[in-house]
């Protein structure tokens, strides 16, 4: 029997939303169709197979309107064999194809948040909410990168610089596969004349209000950054932002994002306390003055 059932195309694999994907029997037929699609967006062309639970794979997709070939078959099961090999041959008869190159964002932990194609542009989120959105060029090594006009990065040194400074970093056009997780804190200003500042929740469970805090830091959360984790990077002498924001402490509230879920955790004299629902949305941010742009647009 033979691997390949079907060639696809899908029309923009970056929109959101169901996708315009077709299907076709020869491999001429989608690539024709493939070519007459505009190179605005993120097309793709690919495979499935005809395994008993059918897979599918991208071999061509449209980046910066240039076709890329994508390798993700040489690490799935199967994938790599005669068939393909001949395939991708075939295919490289009909398209100039670059080969591909990805950046790889991390946390300092190492821990994998996402990548980006060589060429993608990334968002950045500043502390005062301020965004930008950046070209990022990748270099063979696959562990170095240039953001805009700031240099050459290794990927574990701009994380470091990232968590630094408070700035969180996502693809300026997400794939729906892309789920970037992020934490907030929020603490009450030192001039707030609320006065329930680093106490403890079971005093203060009946007086807890949004509108008493102020959003001081952002960070990437990575898979090994739990709640402690996060007040002990907040605590240690080398503590990100320390001119921004005080050490965490009792009183201060920190936001998960995960999944595409929010939760709210008040810091108690002991552990955490989850707060409702509702709470993550009535935090209001109180902007602070821009600070000083790291990693400048081209």
């Amino acid at each position: 029997m033979p691997y390949i059932d079907c060639f696809y195309v899908c029309e923009d694999i970056a929109h959101r939303g169901p996708l315009n994907i077709k299907k076709f029997d020869t491999l001429d037929t989608a690539v024709e169709v493939y070519k007459a699609l505009p190179s605005g967006t993120v097309k793709a062309l690919g495979v499935q197979n005809t395994a008993p639970l059918p897979g599918s794979l991208d071999f061509v997709q449209c980046h910066n309107d240039r076709d890329v070939f994508i390798q993700d078959y040489k690490h799935c099961t199967d994938w790599d064999n005669p068939e393909i090999s001949r395939m991708i041959h075939e295919l490289r008869n009909h398209l100039i194809l670059q080969e591909e190159r990805s950046i790889r964002f991390i946390t300092p932990e190492y821990d994998d948040l996402f990548t980006l194609p060589d060429g993608a542009k990334l968002l950045l989120q500043y502390p005062d909410g301020s965004k930008k959105t950046v070209p990022c060029k990748a270099y063979p090594d696959g562990h170095h990168f240039t953001l805009g006009n700031s240099g050459v990065l290794h990927i574990c040194q701009f994380a470091e610089l990232c968590r630094k400074n408070g700035i969180t970093y996502a693809p300026a056009h997400p794939l729906p596969a892309d789920v970037v997780n992020t934490y907030e804190i929020y603490q009450i200003p030192r001039s707030s004349p609320c006065d329930y500042v680093f106490l403890n929740y079971e005093h203060t469970k009946n007086h807890v209000n949004a509108a008493d805090y102020q959003l001081v830091y952002r960070g990437m959360l990575g898979s090994r950054l739990t709640l402690d984790n996060i007040f002990d990077l907040h605590n240690r002498p080398d503590r990100p932002l320390p001119a921004g924001m005080r050490s965490v402490s009792v009183s201060d509230i920190i936001i998960l994002y995960q999944n595409g879920k929010d939760s709210a955790h008040y810091v108690d004299s002991i552990g955490f306390v989850k707060l409702p629902d509702t709470f993550c949305s009535s935090l209001k941010s109180q902007l602070k003055s821009p600070p000083e742009k790291l990693f400048p647009e081209r």
